[in-house]
């Protein structure tokens, strides 16, 4: 099936604890995706923090304690998609996690482009043509996401 690891960032976990630190506190079990989802877990982290200060600078009462209790368990892929686990009750935090989450299953985790994704079989992965070849075996099943129909070029 994999016929080489993808090698991941292995300080995404140490550089989102920095730059978020209030997020990731001792209850925090692992960050474990691969480069290519990387720039969508930067992503949902800096809106999660945006949220929270618009809501600070127009007066909410309640923001300063939402953000303290704020917190973020774990991040990894399950089932071709990247799963974000926090214990946010907002609905506005709980919407920018489903569609970060949402976003993942048409991106490829491992480069992170939308051309040509597909997911693979068996052990389910969200993988474009290129890195297909790179990093699975020949005889890896493979599907192409429907919406590639909608962006290819051919009729």
């Amino acid at each position: 099936m994999i016929k080489r690891h993808k090698v991941r960032d292995t300080d995404l976990e140490g550089k989102l604890k920095k730059m978020f630190p209030h997020f990731f506190k001792e209850r925090f079990i692992e960050c474990s995706v691969n480069d290519g989802w990387a720039v969508l877990v930067y992503l949902l982290c800096n809106m999660i923090e945006a949220h929270f200060d618009v809501r600070n600078e127009i007066g909410d009462k309640n923001v300063k304690k939402e953000r303290d209790e704020f917190q973020i368990f774990q991040i990894k892929e399950k089932l071709g998609e990247l799963r974000f686990y926090c214990n946010s009750s907002n609905e506005y935090v709980s919407g920018l996690v489903s569609t970060i989450m949402a976003i993942s299953s048409y991106t490829c985790e491992f480069c992170g482009t939308m051309k040509d994704v597909g997911k693979t079989r068996d052990w389910i992965k969200t993988v474009c043509k290129d890195c297909l070849k790179e990093y699975f075996t020949d005889d890896t099943e493979w599907k192409p996401l429907e919406i590639q129909k909608l962006l290819s070029k051919e009729e």
